[in-house]
């Protein structure tokens, strides 16, 4: 705390700071940390070292996360048919929030990550739409603030048809995900 302010520290290296920001950052396709290093402000002040990591924040932020490819869309895809599925005949009230909460940050994921664009995390996942599409980011906002305050999830549901038609719409039935052969248990013989 500072002042009655809580700050936070995020300290790195170079080689530490490259190694999140690759194998994290890029690969979750939420820039939180290249983000941090260009916005910051270098103290005590700016130096050799501090131009050169926001520059490689930069260069970062501008080559994008890692592709999505057909596997992540699809699971992806079958994740929100599924939660769609239980918001249709919820059990209560709370059981339609519970999904909605978690399908919240699944579309816009999906919105965004199938596109090949940064995606984003909690509080800026408003930002971001409206960054790359304020219609789609009104449309959203109003979408979940239906089923938040009113408990209509009709809106929600045309919203996640209009986010999944470029990757091929619902997914569910005769959709498969396989376990990889060292998921299973070992038992001694």
């Amino acid at each position: 705390m500072w002042d009655e302010w809580p700050v936070e520290l995020f300290v790195h290296d170079r080689e530490t700071l490259e190694y999140f920001c690759e194998e994290d950052c890029r690969r979750d396709g939420v820039p939180s940390l290249p983000a941090m290093v260009s916005e910051g402000i270098a103290l005590p002040g700016p130096s050799d070292l501090s131009k050169e990591l926001k520059a490689y924040a930069d260069n970062l932020i501008a080559a994008g996360p890692k592709p999505w490819g057909e596997r992540e869309i699809n699971d992806s895809r079958y994740a929100i048919t599924d939660l769609v599925e239980d918001m249709k005949a919820p059990r209560s009230l709370d059981e339609l929030h519970a999904c909605a909460t978690r399908l919240y940050s699944l579309v816009a994921d999906h919105y965004l990550r199938s596109r090949q664009l940064w995606s984003a995390r909690g509080k800026s996942i408003p930002r971001q739409l409206d960054r790359v599409s304020p219609t789609l980011g009104h449309t959203f906002r109003e979408a979940f603030r239906e089923v938040f305050e009113k408990g209509i999830p009709d809106r929600v549901f045309a919203l996640c048809e209009e986010v999944l038609a470029p990757s091929g719409g619902w997914l569910f039935a005769g959709y498969v995900i396989q376990a990889p052969p060292d998921w299973r248990s070992r038992k001694p013989s």
